[in-house]
């Protein structure tokens, strides 16, 4: 599905559907209670920018930022992570 299918498919979804996928999805993030945000984790970032659409749809802010961490082999993994 293209983005701007994404987009339009969104955008007549109710707001009441994406709140509810948007509060299933939180069982994979972690909160911030210093920052009130929360943050999802993911090796593949095409899942962070549906949340990122939903989030906007919704008229929240979100970001996605690549965070590199070694893993025990010492290789480099990126990890995209957005913080509504």
């Amino acid at each position: 599905m293209t983005p701007q299918r994404l987009h339009a498919e969104l955008l007549v979804t109710s707001a009441s559907r994406l709140q509810a996928y948007l509060q299933g999805a939180l069982k994979d993030a972690t909160m911030s209670a210093l920052h009130r945000t929360h943050r999802y984790g993911q090796s593949d970032k095409s899942w962070l920018e549906t949340l990122e659409l939903m989030l906007g749809v919704l008229g929240h802010r979100s970001w996605i930022y690549a965070r590199v961490e070694t893993e025990t082999s010492g290789s480099w993994k990126p990890r995209h992570v957005s913080s509504p």
